[in-house]
């Protein structure tokens, strides 16, 4: 396979909450369907000439009437996924002659064998489109760090009141990495194309929330 530039996103939670527990004598009423609202979107330039790494920081507010947004790691499900096996007990790889789309939901990115992803295991998710000829087009960013993520909960045990949450976190975006590995392939984007990212969340009840599409930025 050949070698070929590439953007490269990692993402950094700032583990920074706001969270607001409204008394009883005082509680809005929200809906136990979460809501989320971006409050900011920023790109920050790296002005070191010696990095070539930039960043993206989102903050999100949260509300929710029920109080059940997030996840511990005793939440189930609680593996992302599991190994399918063949009718020998073997597990199955990856051959690109069969002309399959590599995709990290049905393939695990590191030694390539067959999984079924545990789609509930994660409760942020972010998908990205890029602008081609004027219009936007979802990309396939399952190989990603930043396409799912699983946040902790938001509120203390047992609180079940309205929660409203400021949500902070940064992606950062690396630039001219090569590589030959398959996962890496699967998104590439230069640095002049223009991308948006689209944003929502599930509570433990598995409620899916409004998305929120950011505006449009340039990767570089």
């Amino acid at each position: 396979m050949n070698k070929q530039i590439k953007s490269v996103f990692f993402i950094f939670l700032t583990g920074i909450f706001i969270i607001s527990l409204l008394s009883n004598c005082n509680r809005p009423d929200y809906s136990i369907i979460p809501k989320i609202r971006l409050v900011k979107f920023e790109k920050y330039f790296n002005v070191n000439s010696n990095s070539s790494r930039d960043s993206i920081v989102f903050i999100l507010n949260f509300k929710d009437g029920d109080g059940d947004l997030g996840l511990d790691p005793s939440d189930a499900p609680t593996v992302d996924s599991r190994i399918i096996l063949d009718f020998n007990g073997n597990k199955i790889f990856y051959n690109p002659s069969d002309n399959q789309k590599f995709n990290c939901k049905e393939w695990d990115k590191n030694e390539f064998y067959k999984i079924e992803s545990n789609t509930n295991y994660n409760n942020l998710f972010i998908e990205i489109d890029k602008k081609i000829n004027g219009q936007f087009v979802k990309l396939d960013n399952s190989c990603f760090p930043i396409n799912a993520y699983r946040f902790q909960r938001l509120a203390p045990p047992n609180y079940t009141g309205p929660l409203d949450v400021n949500f902070n976190y940064v992606i950062k975006l690396d630039f001219d990495i090569e590589s030959d590995d398959l996962a890496s392939q699967v998104l590439v984007l230069n640095p002049s194309d223009i991308i948006r990212f689209r944003i929502r969340i599930t509570d433990r009840k598995l409620h899916t929330s409004n998305e929120v599409v950011t505006s449009e930025v340039r990767v570089r």
